[in-house]
């Protein structure tokens, strides 16, 4: 990858990814479940294959999910995201 990324060509990149996939620090509810949505989506478009480029976004999204249910969620709860893991390894 090009150590000098040209920020005049990521953020029309980053803008028409963002309005197609909303993909972005969780802020509600209604955009975790959204999230909680498309990871389910991509772990069945990967359908368990680990070199699957879904497999990067699977990361992105599951990490933001971690972090708005650290922020958001009690600790009593199994997390969905940990469950999702569990059952994909």
């Amino acid at each position: 990858m090009n150590a000098q990324i040209q920020i005049k060509h990521v953020l029309p990149a980053w803008k028409t990814f963002r309005s197609v996939t909303d993909i972005a620090p969780i802020r509600d509810e209604a955009h975790y479940q959204s999230m909680v949505a498309m990871l389910e989506s991509l772990l069945a478009e990967a359908n368990g294959n680990e070199s699957h480029p879904a497999m990067d976004l699977v990361d992105i999204v599951g990490d933001l999910i971690e972090d708005f249910e650290t922020e958001h969620r009690s600790e009593e709860h199994t997390s969905e995201l940990q469950s999702r893991q569990y059952l994909v390894c």
